[in-house]
């Protein structure tokens, strides 16, 4: 039997200014896929397809419903602000154009716990939680 996979969205964080910065995490060890180099990112949660809208306005993604294609860089951005305290640059205008999509990924039948995931590549102004 296949386990369906649950929506999922990671955040592919790139600073090239001056020199090329890729933002990767590590898994902890026995969580799933643990150990494991990653992108910050996890599930699609309700709130990120009510929510959306007033983060990420304007969205779109190939073969997405407007609500999927707002939800999914609604979870990419909160779960890199709980996993990284790294936000958008509340100066800077983020429509849903600036999170441009990168990928998509189904973690494999095989696996019991799977995933439907989006990556989308970052605007390039962010900041950390907490700082002015």
């Amino acid at each position: 039997m296949t386990v369906p996979a649950l929506p999922a969205a990671s955040l592919v964080v790139i600073d090239d200014r001056p020199d090329l910065h890729v933002l990767f995490g590590c898994r902890r060890p026995g969580a799933f896929i643990g150990d494991m180099i990653v992108y910050p990112g996890g599930a699609v949660d309700d709130d990120d397809w009510r929510l959306g809208t007033a983060l990420v306005p304007g969205a779109s993604g190939s073969g997405l419903s407007a609500a999927d294609a707002v939800a999914y860089p609604h979870a990419a951005i909160r779960e890199t602000r709980e996993e990284v305290s790294l936000l958008p640059d509340p100066n800077e205008v983020h429509d849903g154009a600036a999170f441009a999509a990168m990928g998509h990924w189904t973690t494999p039948e095989e696996v019991l716990r799977r995933y439907d995931t989006r990556l989308s590549r970052s605007p390039p102004r962010w900041r950390g939680a907490g700082r002015g």
